[in-house]
């Protein structure tokens, strides 16, 4: 009797155990966070993540060193498309836009983009195309919604950010902004009035002097310029003041909502700067933003590690 009982209580405790790791295979979030420390951007209007989203979500991590990461284990862009098809094939909800034969399928899952906010923006873009290709449209990215201690006083400052003297967590995710890349009927937005914001890198710093030129080559730009309707600044709140002036011209029977943001950005500007002129935009409830994009050379697909852009 007693190795009867012993039976059944090993295997309650087996079956439990393999749910509990399914369960968290499913949800795909807390292994690879754990896995990916990454520092994230900064953006105040950010929700506080409660993993509570209405559809499953999958998190891609992007290094600033151009490694993509997914539950732990790194993939070029051809094995995330790959991924990402076998993904929304096994959830298998889709929203449909247009009629047989032009009918396209729209994946219900959300994607969430954990970015280093030091890594170049061109390789934000390039993910951002293989999620549209894989028709991947609801998106968010991971963000801290205070500066920590993995900023300076100055980088803090620049970005606009309030700035806290505790460290989270390594590979917390503290919060999240929401992002549409923009359904298949897009094009019906060609009439809604647009907030533009161009970004340009500033105060680069040279390399060390080094083989094959590396002394003409110069890194990253440590401060960013924002421009808006052709005027320019280095002050990311003197930017939120621009866009809101934009948004006050709108003839009165406009409504906010119909507003379009737009960012582009030079290919090497560190995604921290992107995120910041995001949350600017946001913070004058601009919440419909679109991003400048870049088509992925087919001799890139098949990398281990994306290529930073040439440097200047």
């Amino acid at each position: 009797m007693r190795r009867w009982w012993t039976r059944v209580l090993f295997g309650l405790c087996i079956l439990g155990v393999a749910s509990w790791f399914g369960d968290a295979s499913a949800r795909g979030q807390d292994w690879e966070i754990i896995e990916a420390p990454l520092v994230m951007p900064v953006a105040s209007t950010g929700e506080k993540d409660t993993q509570n989203d209405r559809d499953p979500r999958y998190i891609i991590n992007l290094t600033k060193h151009g490694e993509i990461l997914y539950k732990g284990k790194q993939y070029s862009l051809a094995e995330l498309a790959n991924l990402l098809n076998r993904l929304k094939r096994l959830y298998g909800k889709f929203k449909e836009f247009g009629k047989p034969p032009n009918l396209i399928k729209v994946s219900e899952l959300f994607v969430l983009l954990r970015v280093e906010k030091d890594a170049p923006w061109r390789h934000v873009q390039w993910l951002l195309a293989i999620l549209e290709e894989q028709k991947f449209y609801k998106l968010q990215f991971g963000v801290k919604l205070k500066a920590d201690r993995d900023y300076s006083a100055e980088e803090a400052a620049l970005l606009g950010a309030e700035r806290t003297d505790t460290r989270a967590r390594p590979g917390r995710l503290e919060g999240k902004v929401l992002c549409f890349l923009g359904y298949p009927t897009a094009q019906a937005r060609a009439t809604h009035p647009r907030v533009t914001v161009e970004i340009s890198g500033k105060d680069y710093k040279r390399a060390k002097r080094g083989p094959e030129g590396l002394e003409e080559r110069v890194f990253p730009p440590q401060k960013a310029v924002y421009s808006v309707a052709r005027r320019k600044t280095d002050k990311v709140r003197k930017l939120g003041g621009w866009i809101r002036d934009e948004l006050a011209n709108l003839p009165e029977k406009q409504s906010r909502l119909d507003v379009v943001g737009r960012i582009e950005a030079e290919a090497d500007t560190p995604f921290k700067f992107v995120v910041a002129a995001l949350n600017q935009l946001n913070e004058a409830r601009v919440h419909r933003v679109e991003f400048g994009r870049a088509q992925v050379p087919d001799a890139l697909r098949k990398r281990a590690y994306l290529p930073y852009p040439k440097l200047r």
